[in-house]
């Protein structure tokens, strides 16, 4: 079993999802059908210099600025956005809402 503790403090636990780990496991693949779009690439093929990286900051809950543009885009309220770390944390976050109720 698993855990998610919510910001209010609620725990819901979940069973791995054997799909999920079997996939993050195995080799590349001939034909990647689901990639981010997003390269690999290092912070010097970016042009950053590691010193210029600010990496601290207020980031409990994601980057504040983000946040705050995203909500404004959608012209919703801060506290109704969250940030996911990749498509696969976005969808067990939207399966972990269907299955165990929202509020």
């Amino acid at each position: 079993m698993r855990w998610l503790k919510t910001k209010q403090g609620d725990v819901m636990e979940f069973k791995p999802i054997k799909y999920m780990e079997w996939m993050k496991t195995r080799g590349k693949t001939q034909y990647d059908l689901c990639p981010s779009g997003v390269s690999n690439l290092s912070l010097k093929e970016l042009g950053i210099d590691f010193e210029d990286l600010e990496i601290f900051g207020e980031n409990s809950y994601g980057y504040p600025p983000l946040i705050q543009a995203i909500a404004n885009r959608y012209q919703v309220h801060e506290d109704n956005v969250m940030l996911a770390v990749g498509t696969s944390h976005a969808l067990f976050l939207v399966c972990a809402l269907l299955l165990n109720g929202v509020g």
